[in-house]
C-alpha cells in the first residue's frame, strides 16, 4: 500500500472511530443507562430524566461548559480525532487494529440507519 493510500485509510478509520467514541460518551444511554449515568457523574445535566420526554437528551449547560463539550460532536470530535491521530503517528498500524472495532461499528450503525430508516 502506498503512503498516500495508507494515510487516507488511517484518516477515514480515525474519523469513524472518533465519531463512535463521541456517540458512546456524548450521546448514547447504553445498557441500563450506564453511559448516561457516567455522563451525569462527570457533571452533565439533562433537562429531563424521563425517556419519553422530548427533552431527555437535551443538556443543561451554556456555551463552553464541560457538558456541552462532552456532548457536542464538533467539540469532542476534534479532541478524540486528535488523540487518535497522535496515537496513530506514534504506534502505526497496531493503533488501526485497536480502533477497527469502533470504525466497523460506526459503519454498521450507518448501514442500519440507511437500510431500516432512522429510529
Amino acid at each position: 500500500m502506498s503512503m498516500q493510500t495508507e494515510i487516507i485509510f488511517a484518516m477515514v478509520n480515525i474519523a469513524l472511530a472518533a465519531w463512535r467514541i463521541y456517540s458512546l460518551l456524548g450521546h448514547e444511554a447504553g445498557p441500563k443507562n450506564v453511559l448516561r449515568t457516567i455522563r451525569k457523574r462527570v457533571g452533565v445535566r439533562y433537562q429531563s430524566d424521563d425517556p419519553a420526554s422530548p427533552d431527555y437528551n437535551k443538556i443543561i449547560g451554556g456555551p463552553g461548559s464541560f457538558a456541552e463539550g462532552l456532548c457536542c460532536p464538533w467539540c469532542s470530535g476534534l479532541w478524540y480525532s486528535t488523540i487518535l491521530w497522535i496515537a496513530y503517528l506514534a504506534l502505526g498500524w497496531p493503533m488501526m487494529l485497536a480502533i477497527a472495532p469502533l470504525s466497523i461499528s460506526a459503519l454498521v450503525i450507518k448501514a442500519d440507519k440507511i437500510l431500516n430508516g432512522y429510529h
